[in-house]
Formats: structure tokens, C-alpha cells, sequence
């Protein structure tokens, strides 16, 4: 396609025609809670503002809705013959995408995910407002490398999902735009576009004429498209972006704002016209069985393959080991004399290439871990590697290679990988590798640059006190943070050479772009006046670590200016990063530094290794069924039964039984806790729930052990404790994963 200005010249914008339906308001969506189902949905349709909900919800029919902490509100419901849907909200970019279609995978295990709603065009004589653009190709541009040569744009471009890219071919069969008067308005369907997406929300002209410069056969232009393609990239799941235009981001947004409702109901339709014989359509479409159902089950070997990561070319290690630092000095430059080469270290890095091919299985030993550490790169990876001991190489399918180890000869247990550089990918690798590893704290560590040089040098190490979004670090790393450095010396073969500063109170600014241009980095220093470090992976990071509710920050050293000088400085990258682990190390070297705090989801280390016995997948949501009728004020327990059955060939029932009517769910509650306690406190001696829970998992036991759980002892713990055990229950009877850790029950 041709970009060619008279393809950006926007007509004069006129008012929308009228739809022949009234768009739902606020105040017509349901407000009634309903359980959540147990039918896996079948399409998710997620939308990022409330006229393109409104849209979607009309379409929708027999509407339910729930709630869970993970996604929030839902509303359940079909297309035509009966197809279920659930349609939700999520807030607008991409990373707020990747992190809604993650979670929902998990919680919904959709066939198809689609977003659903408006865009700008970025060619207005083509796509005009009101027509719909579908992403036949998504391309990203958020990725990118600034430099003294200009603007290297490094994102993707990708086909749609297979199965979608034989539906698009047929979205607008039989397809009338729901307009008063079919005459009003021609309403294009654009099936074979290029849909552009990113963080900025566009709207001048200039910017929109530089991206059409770059990406010329883009149509559409959006913000959610790029993390939906990630995240369904990783989970290899069907998707699509099915959006109509309400602008032309050329600064006229205020004028066509009207456009919104209409663009929005005119995608919603196309998508239910596309759906609304689903049946037939996704009948052999597979559901997507989220995180848990790739094999989270660690028991599983065929999962976890362990090498002994330590088995490297012995002479090429005491080679380098003579010489102190396995890199070569730095060639001189006039231009840059003042920068200076890198003193040499006092530690020898291992060669990534090296690693011996052998495999052996990984038991539990390794889980749950208690510090993630995550490298972009070589030089990040090898320094954080050599203060671990002990180590051993795994694998898993989802994660790829994990190097698990302990900072010295005990614990804290240290789990070390490689992820992409940007935030979009930080943000899948670090949603996924909390589900898998359970981790209390996630560090990024590695290089950055620095926005101040005369402040932060080369070499210095910069802690995210706080990341430019002026989210602060999490509760328990803050405090850590104020002691990283104490007793800490940097490990330098002479600790004269140079003065490394530690910058524990400082702003980390964190976004995809790969800065090594003046201009840009004094742009951006202007906007983020306090900003101390420039990286990539942090923004990522943190969106994840937010949503997870765990710990977590970035510590990276300085390797470079963000100035153009990138490649005179590059032999800093693998100094800095030793920096960097050093003071990782020294921060966690201790075990009793981290012993209280929790683990992801509360996974019990004690309990890592528990298992429930389930007979076939159809019994995954039965297994711990009680049989509790649900009168509220009337039931009746006739038998509660909890079962669980470890790899230690220990398990136990607790049964109680009682032919009394309930007339409260407090009365139940006490009565509930006071027989338990009293039955293990007479059988087996032990007061309190975390009594029971020990001597009754010793007491009772069969032998069958198939899939993780690391629930029971949680459950019984809060039971103790909680007033309303009923509802515990009957979640219980809902779950298809485990309370505990989060692993699916097949």
C-alpha cells in the first residue's frame, strides 16, 4: 500500500448515523451475583472502555455476572445458538492487556480471545470512521532503538491465529451494519488489514505521520493488540482485534468523540455475525487450559529436566581464572577518552556455551523458590550465575531453561533466567514463572544506563527505590533496600582501582525503547527529572509484581550513557553486571533476611511435595465435593469429608457428621473448628490448626499420589480461624485448581 499523503488526509468529520437498537447503560448491567461457572467459556471478549463494553454487552444474552479477585467482574452469556461467552474489562496498553488475558486464560480457559472495540485510522480516505478494521496482521511498535542514526523500530509483525485467519475470510458474510437507515452510512469491513499497535495513545498528526512512515501498509492504529498477541503467542491460543474507527489520530479526537458508541456497536456486531453459528464453528477448536494445564505439575519428569549445570570447560575457566577477568580490554577512542576502561574483578564468569548436555530429574527440592532472579542478557546471566552454588540446570516447557541454586552452601533457595528485552515480555515471564516456581521475592539485575553521569557513573549500581511510574518498591524490599550495601565491598581485584557507589534511593525510568541518543536521553531526563537509571524490563516488572501482589525490584549497575556511545562502552556491560550480582548477593546472602516473608499464593514449603489423589480429568472439580445442601439458614451437614494424599504416602479424612438443622453459618463454623479441635486434640495430641494439620497428615495415608496441591494444611489453618467455613466449602466444591498453590487438579 502506498503512504502517500493524500492516503493521511482526514475528511471533515459529521455526526454518526443512528443505530436501530439503544445502547445498554450503566445502570441496565447486571448487578446480581451469580456463582462462578465450572464450564470452561468458549469465547472472551475483553474491551478497554465502557462504550465498547456497552456494545459487546448488548450482543450478549442470558447474561450472568461474577466476580473473582483475579479478573474482577465477568458477565457470562451466549452468541446465537448458545456459544459461551464471557465479556470483561481491562484497563487500556499493552501490558494491561498482557496481564488480563494471562490471568483470564487461567481463570476462563477461553478458545478464542478477541478485543473488541475502537481505533484511529491511520489512512482516512481508506478506512473511514465507522468502518471496521480486522487485524488479519498486528504489527508493534513499541519496541525500539534510538540512536544517533535515528529511530530502529524492533517490534513485530505477526499473522493472526490460524483458526481466525480462516474465520476473518467470512466475517462480513451475511452482514448488515444495525443502522436505522441501511442507507445512511456504507460501513466498510477491512478483513485483510495490517492493525498497528502500541503504549501511546496518538493523536497529532505529526507522530501518526511518522508511524505511517515506517509501518505504510498499516490500517488501524490501537493500544491492546500488542499485549494480546504476546500473551496469546505464549499461550498459543486463538485471538483476533476486531475494532471499528473513531478517529484519525490527528489531533481531532475531541471532535469525532461521538464516533466511539457507533464504532463500538459496529465491531460488536461484526464480531457476534462472525459467532453467531459458534457451535458448528468452534467445535473443533481446543480450549486453552491456561498456565496450569502445561504441565505444572512438577512431579511430573517429563517436565523437569535437570543437568549439572557446573560440568564447564575446566581449562577454559582456569584460564580465565589467571587472568582475573575473562574480557579484553577496551579499545581507545579519542572521542570518548574520559570514559575509561573497567577495572578488573575478582571473579571469573562462566562461559554460557559450555554447559555439559547431560540430564538427570529434578525432584521437589528445588521448589518453592524463595529469590527469581531474571537477566536480558549474556553478560546479566553469568554474573548472577557465579555467586550461585550448588547449582542444577532445569527445564520447562513454559519457562524454558531455570537454573536452580543457593546463594552460598544453604539456603535461600535462588532460581536464575533469561527472559527478552522490554517490559511486554517482563511481564509474561515473570507471570509465568510465579506460577510455576511460587517465588517470595522477583529481581531484576543486570545493566542500565544513567540519566545523570556525573551522578550515577559507570559501574554504579542504581536500586529501584521507586520506578518512574513513582510506584514505590514493594513493602519488604524497601526496607531491604536501606541496608543493600552495609558490609558490602565490591569485588574488585584491587578495591583502590575505583569507588562504586551504591544508589539505593534512587528513581529507575523504565519503558521499551532502546535509548543511545543524546537528544532523546536529555528528552526524557527533562520529563523524568528525578530519574537516575534508564532500562527496559522494569515497567514489566512491576505491572506483573502488582498484579501477583509480590515482592520485587530492579538492581542494575551503569554500563553506559544513553548517549550515543553505547558501543565504546560496551565492554562496561559485563563489569557492571557483576556489580549488580554482588550486591544481590550481599542483600540475600543471609537466609534468615527473607525467612518470613511469603511465598507467591502462600505456597507452603512445608507441604511441597503434597499430592490429592484424582482418579480421571472428569473428576477434577469433584474430588473434594461435600455434600452440603444450600439452604442457607436450613442446611443440613450430613457428611464433610477432606482428603489428601501425599508423595509420602500420607494422607488423612477428616469426617463430621451432624443430623442437627444449622441455623447460622458462624454456628456451623464454630461447631465445625471446636470438632476438629477436640478429635485431634484427643487422637493425636495436638491443639491448635497448625497442630492438626501436622500430626493428622502423620496419622492417615493411602499410597496414590498424582498432582501437586499444597492445600491442605492452608485450609485447615483458615478454617480455624474463619467465621464463615460454609463458604470455604462450598469454593471449595467450585475449584478446577488447587487453594494453595494454584496447580490445576486433573
Amino acid at each position: 500500500m502506498s503512504g502517500g499523503s493524500n492516503d493521511h488526509v482526514a475528511p471533515p468529520p459529521t455526526s454518526p448515523p443512528e443505530i436501530n437498537f439503544s445502547l445498554p447503560r450503566q445502570s441496565d448491567f447486571a448487578t446480581k451475583l451469580y456463582d462462578w461457572p465450572s464450564a470452561p467459556t468458549e469465547i472472551l471478549l475483553i474491551t478497554a472502555n465502557d462504550h465498547e463494553f456497552a456494545a459487546c454487552y448488548f450482543y450478549v444474552k442470558n447474561v450472568q455476572r461474577s466476580y473473582c479477585n483475579a479478573l474482577g467482574m465477568v458477565d457470562f452469556g451466549q452468541f446465537g445458538d448458545g456459544v459461551r461467552v464471557a465479556l470483561m474489562k481491562c484497563a487500556q496498553g499493552p501490558t494491561e492487556a498482557v496481564i488480563a488475558v494471562k490471568n483470564a486464560a487461567e481463570k476462563l480457559h477461553p478458545k478464542v480471545v478477541l478485543f473488541v472495540g475502537i481505533c484511529a485510522s491511520m489512512k482516512p480516505t481508506e478506512a473511514k470512521l465507522g468502518d471496521v478494521v480486522i487485524s488479519a496482521k498486528l504489527a508493534t511498535y513499541a519496541d525500539r532503538k534510538v540512536s544517533a542514526d535515528g529511530t530502529e523500530y524492533r517490534g513485530t509483525k505477526a499473522k493472526v491465529s490460524r483458526n481466525m485467519a480462516r474465520l476473518i475470510l467470512h466475517a462480513a458474510d451475511g452482514w448488515e451494519p444495525p443502522l436505522q437507515n441501511q442507507s445512511s452510512l456504507k460501513v466498510d469491513v477491512h478483513r485483510d488489514a495490517v492493525m498497528l499497535s502500541g503504549p501511546e495513545l496518538v493523536d497529532n498528526t505529526k507522530r501518526r505521520e511518522e508511524l505511517a512512515e515506517y509501518f505504510r501498509d498499516a490500517l488501524g492504529l490501537e493500544m491492546e493488540g500488542a499485549g494480546l498477541y504476546a500473551a496469546a503467542h505464549d499461550l498459543q491460543i486463538e485471538w483476533a482485534v476486531i475494532k471499528a474507527v473513531s478517529d484519525f489520530a490527528d489531533g481531532s479526537k475531541s471532535v469525532t468523540k461521538e464516533w466511539q458508541p457507533f464504532a463500538s456497536v459496529m465491531a460488536a456486531s461484526l464480531v457476534h455475525n462472525m459467532f453467531k453459528h459458534a457451535n458448528v464453528i468452534l467445535k473443533q477448536w481446543p480450549h486453552n487450559p491456561g498456565i496450569s494445564g502445561e504441565g505444572l505439575d512438577i512431579v511430573n519428569v517429563d517436565k523437569w529436566r535437570v543437568e549439572n549445570a557446573k560440568d564447564f570447560n575446566q581449562s577454559e575457566t582456569n584460564q580465565n581464572s589467571s587472568r582475573g577477568n575473562q574480557f579484553s580490554e577496551p579499545h581507545s577512542c579519542s572521542v570518548y577518552s574520559t570514559i575509561g576502561s573497567p577495572t578488573h574483578w575478582g571473579r571469573v564468569l562462566i562461559n554460557v556455551n559450555n554447559v555439559s548436555p547431560r540430564f538427570s530429574f529434578c525432584g521437589q527440592s528445588q521448589l518453592p523458590t524463595e529469590i527469581l532472579l531474571i537477566t536480558a542478557n549474556d553478560h546479566e546471566f553469568a554474573a548472577c550465575y557465579s555467586y550461585m552454588k550448588n547449582v542444577q540446570r532445569g527445564w520447562h516447557d513454559t519457562l524454558g531453561m531455570v537454573d536452580f541454586g543457593q546463594f552460598d552452601d544453604e539456603k535461600p533457595r535462588v532460581a536464575l533466567m533469561k527472559c527478552p528485552q522490554g517490559p511486554t515480555e517482563a511481564v509474561i515471564a515473570v507471570k509465568n514463572a510465579a506460577e510455576i516456581l511460587y517465588p517470595k521475592v522477583v529481581l531484576f539485575v543486570g545493566i542500565c544506563a544513567t540519566l545523570k553521569p556525573a551522578k550515577a557513573k559507570l559501574g554504579d549500581v542504581v536500586i529501584s527505590a521507586k520506578l518512574a511510574t513513582y510506584a514505590n518498591v514493594s513493602r519488604y524490599m524497601a526496607r531491604r533496600i536501606l541496608s543493600a550495601a552495609d558490609g558490602w565491598k565490591p569485588p574488585l581485584q584491587d578495591q583502590s582501582s575505583l569507588k562504586v557507589d551504591v544508589h539505593r534511593d534512587a528513581v529507575m525510568l523504565s519503558g521499551p525503547e532502546l535509548v543511545d541518543n543524546l537528544e532523546r536521553r536529555q528528552e526524557l531526563s527533562n520529563n523524568f527529572q528525578e530519574a537516575l537509571g534508564l532500562e527496559m524490563e522494569g515497567a514489566g516488572l512491576y505491572a506483573a509484581a502488582y498484579d501477583l501482589g509480590i515482592e520485587w525490584a530492579v538492581i542494575k549497575a551503569v554500563s553506559d550513557f544513553g548517549d550515543g556511545s553505547k558501543s565504546v562502552t560496551k565492554d562496561w556491560q559485563p563489569f557492571a553486571s557483576v556489580m549488580a550480582a554482588s550486591v544481590v548477593h550481599n542483600m540475600f546472602k543471609e537466609a534468615h533476611v527473607i525467612k518470613k516473608w511469603p511465598h507467591y499464593k502462600n505456597f507452603d514449603p512445608g507441604m511441597a511435595e503434597d499430592t490429592i489423589d484424582a482418579k480421571n480429568e472428569n473428576e477434577k472439580r469433584t474430588q473434594m465435593k461435600i455434600n452440603i445442601n444450600a439452604e442457607r439458614n436450613h442446611s443440613q451437614i450430613q457428611k464433610c469429608v477432606l482428603v489428601v494424599v501425599l508423595q509420602t504416602k500420607i494422607s488423612f479424612r477428616m469426617t463430621a457428621t451432624s443430623g442437627q438443622s444449622i441455623k447460622s453459618k458462624s454456628v456451623l463454623s464454630k461447631r465445625f473448628a471446636s470438632y476438629l479441635t477436640l478429635m485431634m486434640s484427643k487422637q493425636c495430641g495436638a491443639k491448635g490448626g497448625t497442630g492438626i494439620a501436622e500430626v493428622a497428615l502423620q496419622k492417615w495415608g493411602t499410597g496414590n499420589r498424582q498432582h501437586n496441591v499444597g492445600a491442605l494444611k492452608k485450609i485447615v489453618e483458615e478454617t480455624m480461624a474463619r467465621v464463615d467455613v460454609i463458604n470455604e466449602i462450598e469454593n471449595w466444591e467450585q475449584l478446577c485448581v488447587c487453594h494453595g498453590c494454584g496447580n490445576k487438579l486433573k
